[in-house]
């Protein structure tokens, strides 16, 4: 009975196993079969998409070498049918404007919307499917001629069907908004950039700051959602482009209106449309695009809009902030320095966290000029460098060492070739970069650093910036003497740090102080000092060639 019972418990453990690898394999097939549905559908609705833009915007017949095509048959088949529209729709505006011009401003605009119309209507029924460029040329027809019917309505017209502006102008956007809604619902890149183009067209033509700049904002604002969307990459750059021409224009008081190519007198807020956009534009970093777009795009981008944003910024800050532009730096600064963080912790992108804190510091150096007066100007601005290479280190960022270097360096040519000099400003020149390549030897490994040039590149800087402090600090007649003793300190700094870069400092020195020993020196100064620097630097000279001669015997050995 006991091996009985045995067997009955193995025998229930056994079934027990095959019913839970039964459901097992039951809940595997239910999620393949779910997983199965979920590509099904999501492989439907790019097949909808792809016949969509098929429809929207079909293929033009390329390649002279195809079979059954040539070269008679493009040009008879797309240039003839690109060139009938373009004399059709010209052909629709000179008949609207020459029976307006007969006195009957109704009938011309009646007639101009039944053609807008018949051209809808036959993109749609005539020749969408048996001729689709010819119907996606009615269509682009029909969106041009019905904005343009319905700005005659009140601008540009001598005898104008509505007298007051305010219909007119909102007629005119309802229509662009109208088309904007069409191009996007029917998932049309073209027709959208058609439409932003139109869009722009309208605030021109308003004339109105909060208008201009307003649509200009709600154009940025589309387009960064497409492409977030929808990843309408070329919509997203022509909007770019654009909307900053919107702000240029309307700076220069919107001469397409009649009004004098001049600087506007009247901010009115418009910098408050400008920030807006700008930060738009400066979303693409956290939008998650195909991978084919995301390094191109990111970067044409960041550059484009930083530097059409930068260009828009100094026009303003010339015309109306000349004397109390730093609070606009500061914010410009705290925006950009907290946007490469953000970028940094969350996207992890090396380039844009770089990129946004370098941009953030240089606002922050124009923030500096406009609070302190040369020379003290020089001294922020190196001390601002140690901070650019905190941020460095803290974001673990190689480029913003490279670019930080390559700054303090044009930095310190500009303070060199400068009429004003101090001797605190010239040893915090003569100490940070020689600070800064103390910290990246010593943080190496967090910057990734392979090699020593960047390192190099600062104490090149360094020996340049005490060379120069020194030779400021003391008397024309003590120079060779105070070059020496600060060649014997980089020998004895090098002994400390046991690093041979100091050492190879320390020679650059002593030899710097021969040559001024000898072309300056010998001219101009009295005897007994010429003697002691003669003395002092053949002591050194000679140290030095002791030491290296033992360390030459001690490696033969």
């Amino acid at each position: 009975m006991d091996e009985l019972s045995k067997r009955l418990d193995a025998i229930e453990k056994r079934l027990r196993k095959i019913e839970a690898d039964l459901e097992r394999v039951e809940m595997i097939a239910c999620d393949h079969a779910t997983l199965a549905a979920r590509e099904k559908k999501h492989a439907g609705l790019a097949a909808e998409h792809a016949r969509m833009q098929e429809e929207q915007q079909p293929e033009i017949l390329v390649g002279f070498g195809q079979e059954g095509l040539h070269f008679e048959t493009q040009i008879g088949g797309q240039g003839l049918a690109l060139l009938g529209n373009l004399v059709l729709l010209f052909g629709v505006i000179f008949l609207n404007q020459w029976v307006v011009n007969l006195g009957q401003s109704f009938i011309g605009t009646v007639m101009g919307y039944l053609c807008a119309a018949a051209l809808f209507l036959l993109a749609r029924y005539a020749t969408g499917k048996e001729h689709p460029f010819l119907g996606l040329l009615f269509r682009i027809n029909a969106f041009i001629l019905l904005f343009y019917i319905t700005l005659m309505l009140h601008f540009f017209s001598s005898t104008p069907l509505i007298r007051s502006e305010t219909p007119g102008l909102i007629l005119l956007v309802g229509v662009v908004v109208a088309e904007t809604a069409i191009a996007v619902r029917n998932r049309s890149e073209l027709f959208t950039i058609l439409t932003l183009l139109l869009a722009m067209v309208t605030a021109i033509v308003s004339d109105r700051t909060y208008i201009m700049l307003g649509m200009a904002t709600l154009s940025a604002v589309l387009s960064t959602v497409l492409l977030y969307r929808l990843q309408w990459r070329i919509a997203f750059v022509i909007s770019i482009l654009l909307v900053y021409m919107t702000f240029i224009l309307w700076f220069f008081n919107n001469p397409f209106m009649g009004h004098p190519l001049e600087a506007r007198n009247s901010l009115q807020g418009g910098y408050i449309y400008l920030f807006a956009s700008g930060i738009l534009f400066a979303l693409v970093p956290l939008m998650k695009l195909p991978v084919k777009s995301q390094p191109a795009l990111q970067v044409s981008a960041l550059w484009f809009n930083q530097l059409s944003f930068s260009l828009v910024l100094m026009l303003l800050v010339l015309q109306f902030f000349p004397d109390n532009y730093t609070g606009l730096f500061l914010i410009i600064t705290a925006c950009c320095l907290g946007y490469a963080t953000f970028l940094r912790i969350r996207t992890g992108w090396m380039f844009g966290s770089a990129f946004y804190s370098l941009y953030g510091f240089m606002t922050l150096s124009i923030a500096i000029y406009g609070v302190v007066d040369f020379p003290d100007t020089y001294l922020y601005l190196a001390l601002e460098s140690l901070l650019v290479v905190s941020m460095a280190l803290w974001f673990r960022n190689k480029l913003i060492v490279i670019m930080n270097g390559i700054m303090f360096m044009i930095l310190l040519i500009a303070y060199f070739i400068s009429p004003e000099h101090t001797s605190p400003v010239n040893f915090t020149y003569a100490f940070i970069p020689l600070i800064t390549a103390r910290v990246m030897n010593w943080k190496k490994e967090r910057l990734e650093i392979k090699t020593d040039m960047l390192r190099n590149l600062y104490l090149v800087l360094g020996f340049a910036a005490v060379l120069y402090a020194m030779y400021n600090a003391v008397p024309s007649t003590w120079v060779t003497l105070a070059w020496t003793i600060t060649a014997v300190a980089y020998f004895l700094f090098s002994f400390v740090i046991r690093n041979v870069k100091y050492r190879i400092m320390g020679i650059g020195m002593v030899i710097a102080s021969a040559f001024h020993l000898f072309l300056v020196d010998l001219s101009r100064v009295e005897i007994a000092y010429r003697v002691l620097a003669f003395m002092f630097l053949a002591i050194i000279s000679i140290m030095v060639s002791v030491f290296y001669t033992r360390q030459h015997r001690k490696q033969k050995e």
